[in-house]
């Protein structure tokens, strides 16, 4: 029997919970935006608040997808190692990256590996365990089964990944004081960059922009943009520029609406 699908997005200030009944024709049971007191990234006071939620009637029985800002992921582009790696070999890979770029601190982390395709670099994502650990223990508490836990870039990336097609170009996903901007090409990751951002986060992204054509070859030759914002304000670039700027969001379904909706779109991250 077909059980009902939560999507939970969890952020340092909010916790975002969807519940969604059927597959090909979806509708919105219910939503909740829940504004949450915390210091800095600490996950803590919005997984408390995920608990409380969890008890109440209308968000039992069900599957849980938990979608996680990108202000609790430390990402990682690894690049193609020459030969084909098993899944065992490429986590090791990945550890050692990481104990190279970030020290002691990469013990840490429990690292996720979305496999680029052959010849293409691979994203890697890690997570503090002791936040996943967490998150496990209280859905064991509940009636809700959780079946994935996904970084909010990698599951907008995926959600969009048709969109976004073959051609070169760049992906920017932007969140209240953090912006992940990737220039892509053949489907592939040629380079990430990861950057807090102030409330001119536009001003942010186009000064990123100019530096990353500074230093490398190919982003100096592009200039499509796809960008996915989690309300509607809208942006333009200036035609004089010559950028083709494309805004990516959800498609719409019996409860929910793109347009004003569009603070939910981190738990809805991944579907199409």
């Amino acid at each position: 029997m077909w059980r009902d699908q939560l999507r939970i997005a969890i952020a340092p200030d909010r916790l975002l919970a969807v519940r969604i009944s059927g597959t090909i024709r979806r509708q919105i049971l219910d939503k909740q935006d829940i504004s949450v007191s915390t210091q800095g990234n600490d996950w803590r006071t919005a997984l408390s608040a995920l608990t409380d939620l969890l008890k109440q009637p209308a968000w039992q029985k069900a599957d849980a997808v938990v979608i996680l800002s990108n202000r609790f992921a430390v990402y990682q582009l690894l690049p193609w190692s020459g030969t084909a790696l098993s899944a065992e070999e490429q986590l090791a890979r990945a550890r050692h990256v990481y104990a190279q770029s970030h020290g002691e601190t990469a013990d840490a982390l429990e690292l996720r590996i979305s496999e680029g395709d052959l010849g293409e670099a691979s994203l890697a994502a890690g997570v503090e365990r002791e936040l996943l650990a967490s998150l496990r223990e209280g859905f064991k508490a509940s009636s809700v089964r959780l079946v994935s836990v996904q970084p909010y870039l990698m599951s907008a990336f995926n959600g969009f990944r048709n969109k976004l097609g073959r051609g070169a170009l760049w992906f920017a996903v932007l969140e209240p004081g953090m912006m992940c901007l990737a220039l892509l090409d053949r489907g592939g990751w040629q380079s990430l960059r990861v950057k807090q951002t102030s409330d001119n986060w536009f001003d942010d992204l186009q000064l990123m922009l100019r530096r990353e054509q500074v230093t490398n070859g190919l982003a100096e030759q592009v200039r499509r943009l796809a960008i996915c914002l989690l309300d509607g304000q809208k942006v333009e670039f200036s035609a004089a520029d010559g950028w083709s700027l494309e805004r990516l969001q959800l498609s719409p379904m019996h409860g929910f609406s793109p347009e004003t909706d569009g603070h939910l779109g981190m738990a809805l991250a991944g579907l199409c």
